[in-house]
């Protein structure tokens, strides 16, 4: 084996260099400024090597990042070590570095700048390197795609999610590896859901904040929905439908088996004025275990006092009845139970609404206390029987709010 390092300056290059054949490493000597890293793969009678190189002010772009593809940020010492974090992880196909940051200083991209031109951005302080790679053969021969079988041990373990297959790729300018996905899924690992069906699988697909999604339907036909990933821990939530108290009157003849959409601009939605279409929230209830009434949901937030939820099963939310039906939790004016049953009510000319005033069925909520005479709440408002210290219609602009939602298992 040559000597590392031969003909070149000490003080100019010093090598970090793993040999990995048969099961032996041989640690031989610190990279200072500059560093390759060969590893030699035996797989029957061939070699194949994949170098990598950094050198401080080689394949850097000074006050740039990739954004957008950051898939891990950690604390370094320098930007030597953040490149030995990217070249242990086959994910990581470019770094930002910020060398006047003291923490979260290093950042792994699943991109580069051949990849993804247009997520390079302009930031100062921060600078942006590409994960240098050769790939050679046994001899020293220039590895050929097509030609030569590609070895760089990214599949080692299986990197695919949900039964993906995995194949190492050497191509110096792309990714270390790539996925074969199965069945529904998709994404660099096969981690991500292809067509989501619900917010649940929105969030599944790495979003966290709360916020207008696109999803699919039954018939594989996207439709934009508000997602709520934040309010309550343990759901995601999709909004159903919204209406103020001042458009009360178009919303309270129409149950959730009548089709009466009414969408906005996602960029602009109306709270006091929204509802999915039939077909849309049958195509969510197929992907929803729940459903849940608030009030002022866009002004206040959640809040527990005027709110109700219960499994949809059972609850034959799209049909005509009157029963007690049991709920997990269901809260009005401040009078609660768990796991108890309310009256409610849905009729195809008539929302659906619970019934606080009284319960000839004798269900177990009780709200006499404090109501008005007839009351309805969380729909099929008349203005006769408000009783203004119920939120969802405590002012004209006061709003209410029906959704679909599933526990988040992530």
């Amino acid at each position: 084996m040559d000597k590392v390092g031969e003909g070149k300056p000490a003080a100019e290059r010093v090598y970090l260099l793993f040999c990995i054949a048969m099961g032996h490493v041989q640690h031989l000597q610190l990279a200072l400024f500059v560093f390759d890293l060969t590893i030699s793969t035996v797989a029957q009678t061939a070699v194949n090597c994949q170098n990598f190189k950094f050198v401080i002010d080689e394949s850097v772009v000074f006050n740039h990042i990739l954004e957008n593809h950051v898939f891990h940020r950690l604390t370094v010492s320098s930007a030597l070590q953040c490149h030995a974090k990217c070249k242990d992880d086959c994910l990581c196909v470019s770094m930002n570095y910020f060398p006047q940051s003291e923490e979260n200083n290093c950042e792994l991209n699943d991109a580069n700048k051949y990849m993804e031109p247009a997520a390079m951005t302009w930031r100062q302080g921060g600078n942006y390197h590409d994960l240098v790679r050769t790939y050679t053969v046994k001899g020293g021969e220039k590895y050929i795609p097509g030609k030569h079988r590609c070895i760089n041990r990214c599949c080692r373990p299986n990197p695919c999610l949900n039964g993906g297959i995995c194949q190492e790729i050497c191509d110096t300018h792309t990714v270390r590896f790539s996925c074969d996905c199965v069945d529904k899924y998709a994404g660099q690992r096969c981690g991500k859901i292809q067509h989501p069906k619900s917010c649940k699988d929105i969030a599944k697909n790495g979003a966290s904040t709360s916020g207008e999604y696109d999803i699919f339907d039954s018939n594989n036909e996207t439709f934009s929905v508000n997602c709520d990933l934040q309010s309550e821990p343990g759901f995601v939530w999709t909004l159903v439908q919204s209406f103020s108290l001042n458009n009360s009157n178009t919303f309270k003849n129409k149950g959730f088996g009548i089709n009466f959409e009414i969408k906005n601009d996602k960029r602009d939605m109306d709270w006091n004025r929204y509802r999915l279409s039939l077909s849309q929230m049958q195509s969510l209830a197929n992907h929803s275990t729940h459903l849940r009434a608030t009030c002022n949901f866009p002004t206040d937030g959640l809040r527990y006092t005027d709110y109700a939820r219960a499994k949809l099963a059972g609850h034959d939310i799209f049909g005509n009845w009157s029963r007690c039906q049991i709920y997990e939790y269901v809260n009005i004016r401040g009078i609660n139970c768990s796991s108890c049953t309310a009256l409610t009510k849905q009729q195809d000319d008539a929302a659906w609404r619970i019934r606080s005033y009284e319960s000839l069925e004798k269900c177990e909520f009780d709200g006499e206390a404090g109501a008005v005479e007839h009351e309805n709440n969380f729909g099929q408002y008349r203005n006769a029987k408000i009783n203004p210290n119920h939120r969802c219609v405590s002012s004209k602009a006061s709003t209410t709010q029906h959704w679909f939602g599933i526990k988040n298992d992530l």
